[in-house]
């Protein structure tokens, strides 16, 4: 599988993220309404649910004023898979999910090395987007898409 480099600012990155986050919600949630009334007490239809509920339940974080200042033209840097239309269209929520999580890991890291006027924003930018990275990996997707 052929990898290139990608890159994104910040906020762009966070975005970005939260935003395919949000995407799966939606999807998973949609799956879920559309499961007929007889089969929602089922074992899938219920962890469909559940997963909706936290994907639609994170918030996207807001980028403190200091770090956007100060790193406006950063750029994070990851190897992403390159996919054809078609690969892309089956990857798995799961999968979508983790790219999510890559791409706020990789935030994290940068942020985590911050020095200087901007670190202890830095550091407190970070514990939030942990929190919502967790929040977002402890999802579990059901059925032969997840």
């Amino acid at each position: 599988m052929k990898t290139v480099e990608q890159k994104m600012s910040i906020e762009d990155a966070v975005s970005s993220a939260f935003g395919d986050l949000q995407a799966l919600g939606e999807e998973l949630r949609e799956a879920y309404d559309n499961t007929p009334e007889s089969l929602q007490a089922s074992a899938a239809a219920q962890a469909r649910d559940e997963a909706a509920n936290i994907l639609e339940g994170l918030n996207e974080p807001s980028i403190p004023d200091a770090l956007k200042d100060a790193f406006k033209v950063t750029q994070i840097t990851r190897l992403v898979r390159v996919l054809t239309p078609k690969q892309q269209a089956r990857l798995s929520r799961s999968a979508r999910r983790d790219d999510a999580c890559e791409w706020l890991s990789a935030v994290i890291d940068f942020l985590a090395d911050v020095e200087g006027d901007n670190a202890d924003e830095a550091a407190e930018f970070v514990i939030e987007l942990e929190q919502l990275r967790d929040d977002a990996d402890s999802v579990e997707f059901p059925g032969r898409n997840g």
